[in-house]
């Protein structure tokens, strides 16, 4: 019973200082949404795919997760190199530059958003089924863009 007190204090003024750490703070817009406003300089030149992907997240303040697995059942490698010069685009745009040169017979790279981890994966379809991940599809762009 004579800790019961402080415990209670002490369990009141965690909660308040937790809550001003957040004050003020502006809330996240959703990752789905900065997909499609936030711009990123989209010109590589011999980058490695896994760093490209890590780059556009970072501007997206996302994390990523290059599932190494997919890749190697497919026959690709986090290093394979990204040659392309687009200027300043949509983040969408540019992680589908990427991903929509991946779509070859047998094997397909796809992207899954997760908005309550605000996290995207880029995988195969193959292993985004078996792990029952919702996958993003890209509009078509205007290749002239």
């Amino acid at each position: 019973m004579r800790f019961a007190l402080p415990l209670l204090l002490l369990a009141f003024s965690s909660q308040f200082i937790r809550g001003a750490e957040n004050e003020g703070q502006k809330p996240k817009i959703l990752l789905l949404k900065r997909l499609l406003t936030v711009k990123v300089e989209a010109n590589f030149r011999a980058k490695p795919i896994e760093e490209v992907f890590v780059f556009i997240c970072r501007e997206l303040e996302a994390d990523v997760f290059v599932d190494g697995n997919a890749f190697k059942d497919a026959g690709w490698t986090k290093n394979m190199q990204q040659n392309f010069k687009m200027g300043e685009v949509t983040a969408e745009r540019a992680l589908a530059q990427i991903i929509k040169k991946y779509d070859e017979r047998g094997a397909q790279m796809v992207m899954s958003v997760d908005e309550s981890k605000n996290l995207i994966t880029i995988t195969t379809r193959k292993f985004a089924e078996r792990d029952k991940l919702q996958i993003y599809e890209f509009p078509k762009f205007d290749e002239a863009k």
